[in-house]
């Protein structure tokens, strides 16, 4: 099963980086390698195979306190609020902080309004 884990990885990389014209090729090595891996059920029928489209996240962009662009999966945000009382040790033009569930939080530029909004949008456009 990591082994499925690793290789949807990789994909997801060529696919995020541009490389979309070999899109047919990854979607049949993805599906030998999710038929390969799958428990043998009705569950694995062709059409319940997730193709690279499928398996592809919405992330939303964000601009981080250094002008870095940052994406920010919508599933994995905890909380979002203003640095407040930690001002002081986070960089001076962070205006907003996204807290994910992994323990880790990330200083944008963005107000949290703005963020907050922007990750709602976001994380509807990835369930429909």
């Amino acid at each position: 099963m990591l082994a499925l884990i690793v290789l949807v990885g990789v994909f997801m990389y060529f696919i995020n980086s541009g490389i979309s014209e070999n899109r047919r090729a990854i979607n049949e090595i993805l599906k030998t390698a999710i038929e390969r891996c799958a428990p043998r059920s009705s569950a694995t029928t062709p059409d319940a195979i997730p193709t690279a489209n499928q398996v592809a996240l919405d992330l939303a962009h964000f601009t981080g306190p250094d002008g870095q662009l940052i994406e920010i999966n919508p599933a994995e945000v905890v909380s979002v609020r203003a640095p407040g009382t930690i001002q002081a040790h986070v960089h001076p033009e962070t205006k907003c902080l996204v807290f994910t569930s992994d323990g880790k939080f990330v200083g944008l530029k963005e107000e949290c309004a703005d963020v907050e909004q922007q990750l709602k949008i976001t994380d509807k456009e990835g369930k429909q």
